[in-house]
């Protein structure tokens, strides 16, 4: 069998929110395994899940389609495009500073944590979810991870990480990206992005096909790698 190029396998646990006309998915709890090491490298932020699935897992498509009574499955599938790009920049920094490779996990944390693949969608799509869970006395809270929604949970984890990686959809929740990026120039020694002509973090989705994005993104990140290695 050969090799593949992506072996690293990504957890994750997806819970479903069944009503009358459908049911929502959200993604939380998300891990890129660089090996089998658990502990925590590094920590990204990006605005929401987008074509990672648990197809693996034996529930999968019952679950989807709101059948059995679990509204929780947690499991393992092979990485999606934005996290093979993701890996592909943290495997290329380590390699530029003499590392043979990358050890622990890489956590992934969301703005909003509803899947939706289309980023043009994702804000309306969100502002209607949040709309459906109040209408059913749901707090809409259950959208988002408190790393990202709370400054002291933010705080812990980037302070456990050794770097971070923050990169966003444009002009898609602009006050939530302002407020990540401020809390991230409390860690600016960690942090990793990779800027347009505008100055905003692109998403690392974007990296794939503009190599002079990966390379902002991996120049970042081995600096940040040098500057641990001398502390």
């Amino acid at each position: 069998m050969p090799l593949r190029i992506y072996p690293e396998k990504v957890t994750a646990t997806i819970r479903r929110i069944k009503h009358s006309t459908g049911v929502e998915l959200l993604r939380t709890n998300t891990k890129i395994h660089l090996d089998d090491e658990d502990t925590v490298l590094g920590t990204v932020f990006m605005t929401n899940p987008g074509s990672y699935k648990l197809s693996k897992h034996r529930d999968w498509n019952s679950f989807i389609k709101g059948e059995k009574d679990i509204d929780f499955i947690t499991g393992e599938d092979s990485p999606d495009a934005t996290m093979r790009s993701l890996i592909g920049v943290v495997r290329t920094a380590y390699e530029s500073v003499g590392f043979s490779k990358p050890r622990g996990y890489i956590s992934i944390y969301n703005i909003s944590s509803l899947i939706e693949p289309d980023g043009k969608k994702i804000k309306i799509y969100h502002n209607e979810v949040v709309n459906l869970l109040i209408e059913n006395g749901i707090s809409p809270s259950i959208l988002c991870e408190q790393e990202v929604s709370e400054k002291d949970h933010f705080y812990n984890q980037c302070k456990n990480s050794s770097f971070i990686i923050m990169g966003f959809l444009k002009n898609s929740f602009m006050d939530d990206v302002q407020r990540l990026k401020g809390w991230g120039e409390g860690h600016k020694q960690k942090l990793v992005f990779a800027a347009d002509k505008e100055g905003d973090y692109t998403h690392p989705f974007c990296w794939l096909p503009k190599p002079s994005l990966k390379l902002q993104a991996v120049n970042r990140l081995v600096d940040v790698i040098r500057a641990i290695d001398k502390m």
